[in-house]
């Protein structure tokens, strides 16, 4: 718990080093999210659904992805970015001495506190909209839960990614692709046809940011989706350790 209170302290040292930094960054992340809330609602001007959703259950899904999307800036943003400069200019070799730190050393010292700003506006927005539900506390616990899962779920698949430099990959491409292709979670699932849906659920996990936890509340109902996102976590945290085992005693840095 120490480490981690320094971890925070630094990352309100570093954060806050340049004012211009952090009026654009605010600037920044409030511009996005009040454009994608905003597309929405013109949207629903026009229709009182938008693919079987009505305007308070898809913002509903909208807010549930904003906040994991924020979640992921604020604890795994920096790190994944760390992570992969200390591959390349060879200072793994000195997190490699304290191999469970590996990645958790990352993430301490790299804490975004700048997302974090945006943080209360979204979750107060997002529990203004459950509360208009009936849904009872069990699914609003599983539905925290859910979103705390799709976090971790997130940094995992970027974190797999990332060994792969091990290997000499150079992985910028592939990990703007993968954010391109989160950004489908943007997108009602029902817009897709079931079989790429599932592609976007089950394979390339989009959908687990969005759709699937949001229907926890929306659907007030556990459904198989629900249960692979609670599953993905793990899954992932074993294909990660499983690829660094690999990668790493093919790592080897010539600076």
């Amino acid at each position: 718990m120490k480490t981690i209170l320094m971890g925070f302290k630094l990352g309100v040292v570093k954060g806050f080093r340049y004012r211009g930094n952090v009026y654009s960054w605010v600037l920044a992340d409030f511009s996005l999210y009040a454009t994608l809330f905003l597309s929405y609602f013109l949207l629903f001007n026009q229709s009182e659904t938008i693919g079987g959703y009505s305007l308070l259950q898809f913002q509903i899904y909208l807010s549930t992805y904003t906040i994991i999307n924020n979640l992921f800036a604020v604890f795994f943003g920096e790190a994944i970015s760390s992570y992969c400069q200390s591959i390349i200019d060879g200072t793994m070799y000195q997190h490699l001495l304290i191999p469970k730190q590996q990645y958790f050393s990352h993430v301490v010292l790299n804490f975004n506190v700048l997302p974090l700003i945006s943080t209360p506006f979204l979750v107060i927005y997002n529990i203004i909209l459950i509360t208009q539900l009936a849904v009872p506390f069990r699914f609003i616990l599983l539905y925290v839960i859910a979103i705390i899962c799709a976090t971790i779920t997130m940094n995992m698949v970027f974190l797999t990614i990332s060994t792969f430099i091990f290997l000499g990959w150079r992985v910028e491409g592939i990990q703007s692709i993968m954010v391109q292709l989160f950004s489908i979670a943007e997108k009602p699932e029902t817009f897709f046809p079931s079989a790429l849906r599932s592609i976007f659920v089950y394979i390339i996990p989009a959908f687990l940011f969005s759709a699937v936890p949001a229907k926890i509340l929306i659907e007030a109902a556990i459904t198989q989706q629900t249960l692979w996102l609670f599953i993905t976590p793990i899954l992932f945290i074993v294909i990660y350790r499983l690829f660094n085992q690999k990668a790493l005693k093919k790592y080897q840095f010539e600076g």
